[in-house]
């Protein structure tokens, strides 16, 4: 027992941070996922099966316009985390300074390509009812609105997360969860037409979040003070970068959003409504494993740019191995009971709903996997080729789903086709890694990837068994799959998953915590 005290007191700052980081992040997402489980829930009664399809599928549409954000949110947060790593502070806020600026213009481009192409799509490309086209329109023109306020509150976010001031990053969310929910209740006492005023407010909320963070920046961090400046040296470096690092992220848009509008030409509105629910849950289960990537992601950038390249593989490691698992804690369920889960959320989920978010929840596991590596390129500054290679993989969905639906294949074929994309981009990513730094690639994949899929299959077993022994699906049934499906899992990673070195971290402090007691 004395000899683990030494390994206990070792724990840097750094690692304690992250500890700490990630404590603030998940509170977030919890108060966020309840919050966000009963909004939609609302959200369906408010607006019906037809204008909540009306909304994803337009919403879907223009995120794909958000893939110019995307073109400087990696590198945003990774040149203000390199410069703060450097601690040097003129190099910060020239860093800064010259990225509002560049993100200012892309947002004008933004809005001036969405405006001119969005009557095209909605009344040439849509299927939309046409008693809806007039509401539909002013969704489309308010959602355009969001994503360019989304891509000004970059910057800023990506300082509060560089700095890791997590708690306000968590506060600010949840707050923004709030207002959400009190948009969905308030919807609930005001006439009018719900689909436009949900918009509308929604805008709203947006842009009281970017106040919120300009606010706060302007007073913990000198950097944050506006100049017109775009540094030639820095903008020369972020530029190439941020392009390649957008490209993998403007591809995957496509890729994702392209699928509700091959959907909607194929099945209409109604499957846009089951996607949406299943996209959802994936948002859900997917941010609630990323929040520990938010929490680790500074450390890794910060460690590559000290040297400390060992310390940067082993935090990406292990940052795949704990998200892979808390994705497996909130799937379980959720695969497991789909059906009696979205009746006790929604009431009655739309068609396809089921089987929807249950291959929505699978792709969203494989897509975590897909992109764990995305953080060492970043760090490490070497996006081209990965960039290139998982761009063209990701060009593939589009045609292939769209050949495939031609040939009338059910409309669960786009989840297959996306889990195949994602384990194809899986294996070339970290193939790729191998030549940029030293990475233990044999162990990667037997050690982590193979144990961990295996024992989340194990973990499946005992549920399976349970519903066939009770019957219908209620609330009792529900806890004992729950508790019968954690138990096994958590049983499987402790004795085949964690390393020595973890299992005796969890002993120490179990034995502790009988001592104090």
């Amino acid at each position: 027992m004395e000899n683990s005290e030494p390994f206990m007191t070792e724990i840097s700052i750094d690692n304690k941070r992250i500890a700490k980081n990630t404590v603030f992040l998940y509170i977030r997402q919890i108060v966020s996922l309840l919050i966000g489980l009963y909004a939609s829930r609302v959200t369906l009664q408010v607006l019906g099966v037809t204008d909540y399809g009306v909304y994803n599928v337009i919403a879907g549409f223009v995120t794909m316009l958000i893939m110019f954000s995307n073109f400087f949110t990696s590198s945003t947060t990774r040149f203000i985390t390199y410069a703060l790593a450097l601690n040097d502070k003129k190099m910060l806020c020239d860093t800064f300074s010259t990225i509002v600026n560049i993100i200012t213009v892309g947002a004008l481009f933004v809005l001036i390509v969405g405006g001119l192409l969005s009557n095209y799509f909605l009344y040439e490309v849509l299927v939309i009812p046409s008693d809806r086209l007039d509401a539909a329109y002013w969704v489309l023109i308010c959602s355009i609105l969001v994503f360019v306020l989304r891509m000004i509150i970059i910057p800023y976010e990506a300082l509060v997360i560089s700095h890791e001031r997590m708690d306000f990053f968590a506060i600010v969310n949840t707050g923004e969860s709030v207002l959400k929910l009190g948009v969905v209740v308030l919807l609930q006492f005001i006439g009018g037409d719900h689909l436009v005023l949900y918009a509308v407010l929604l805008t709203v909320v947006v842009l009281i979040v970017r106040v919120v963070y300009g606010i706060y920046c302007r007073i913990e961090f000198e950097e944050s003070k506006y100049r017109i400046i775009i540094d030639k040296k820095i903008s020369k470096e972020m530029l190439p970068f941020s392009f390649f690092a957008g490209l993998s992220s403007f591809t995957g848009i496509i890729r994702d959003q392209s699928g509700n509008i091959i959907l909607n030409i194929f099945y209409g509105v109604l499957l846009n409504a089951a996607r949406g629910i299943g996209q959802q849950l994936q948002g859900v289960v997917g941010s609630f494993a990323n929040n520990l990537g938010q929490a680790v992601n500074p450390q890794i950038i910060k460690s590559y740019a000290n040297g400390d390249h060992k310390r940067a593989v082993s935090l990406t490691l292990f940052s795949v191995k704990v998200q892979g698992y808390l994705m497996f804690f909130l799937m379980l369920p959720l695969m497991i009971e789909t059906k009696y889960l979205l009746e006790l959320w929604l009431g009655e989920a739309p068609d396809y709903s089921i089987q929807f978010s249950q291959l929505s929840l699978l792709l969203g596991f494989s897509h975590i996997m897909s992109n764990s590596c995305g953080i060492l390129f970043i760090a490490i500054g070497h996006m081209k080729k990965f960039s290139i290679v998982s761009s063209l993989i990701f060009a593939c969905y589009l045609p292939l789903c769209y050949f495939c639906y031609y040939l009338g294949t059910p409309p669960s074929t786009m989840f297959y086709v996306g889990i195949l994309n994602e384990i194809v981009a899986f294996i070339v990513a970290f193939y790729m890694i191998t030549f940029l730094i030293e990475f233990p690639i044999r162990k990667f994949y037997i050690d982590i990837i193979f144990k961990m899929i295996l024992i989340f299959v194990l973990s499946l077993l005992p549920s399976l068994l349970i519903n066939k022994i009770m019957g219908d699906a209620n609330f009792f049934r529900l806890v004992v799959n729950i508790l019968c499906s954690w138990s096994v899992l958590l049983g499987l990673m402790y004795i085949f998953s964690l390393e020595y070195k973890e299992k005796k971290i969890i002993y120490d402090l179990i034995c502790r915590s009988f001592k104090r007691n």
